[in-house]
């Protein structure tokens, strides 16, 4: 987030920046530090509904990011197998598996 920044403003701003999807249907998942010993920075977590390709991309020079879109309820093997390891991804993922019922 940007200093001064409202969490959603910033999910939104970022989904946009980063893979050119916006969404107009937005849900908070929670926040969480999964680091509390180490720094006071805290993740917070949404679901962006029926998000769609219509948006502008503005990558930094230091972003390679490749957009990937796979159903949700796929997300988990990758978990599972080790080719996802960053646990504020996998909590985010567990946070919306739980809120889609999956």
């Amino acid at each position: 987030m940007d200093e001064g920044e409202d969490a959603l403003d910033g999910a939104m701003r970022e989904l946009e920046e980063e893979t050119g999807f916006v969404s107009a249907s937005w849900e908070s998942l929670g926040s969480a530090n999964l680091a509390p010993s180490r720094n006071q920075s805290k993740a917070y977590y949404f679901l962006a509904r029926s998000a769609k390709p219509e948006g502008e991309r503005h990558l930094d020079d230091s972003e390679d990011i490749r957009v990937h879109t796979v159903p949700l309820g796929e997300m988990f093997s990758p978990i599972a197998d080790g080719r996802i390891t960053n646990a504020h991804s996998i909590l985010g993922i567990h946070l919306a598996s739980r809120r889609l019922g999956l």
